[in-house]
């Protein structure tokens, strides 16, 4: 299983991905992605441009680096969900993640089908 906890230091904030007991940090930039650099840091908490930077990271990160959906999705996966992250700290496995993403895509679907 495979998580991703944000929490606060003295420093600011960090997110790690946690595997099979090993821990690193999330990365804010990715080969490709440079367009989608909001911001040096990530926040979470509340919608501007820290939030939209982890946001992004998460999705590329649980689509297994599928730029063009993770692209698709980020800023309704940071309105839904990041926004509303605990200041204090976070935590969601990948398949949370990833099961959110479909749901909002499921939901964007639906709007265009009716639209």
């Amino acid at each position: 299983m495979t998580e991703y906890i944000g929490a606060r230091n003295s420093k600011g904030t960090v997110v790690w991905i946690v595997e099979s007991g090993i821990r690193r940090k999330l990365p804010r930039r990715f080969a490709g992605s440079k367009v989608y650099m909001h911001s040096c840091e990530f926040e979470w908490g509340y919608a501007g441009s820290g939030p939209s930077q982890l946001a992004f990271s998460l999705c590329f990160n649980a689509l297994d680096g599928d730029l063009e959906r993770a692209a698709r999705i980020y800023m309704d996966f940071k309105f839904r969900h990041v926004a509303g992250f605990d200041h204090a700290g976070w935590k969601m496995t990948k398949d949370e993640v990833v099961a959110a993403i479909k749901d909002l895509e499921a939901e964007r679907e639906r709007k265009i089908a009716t639209a």
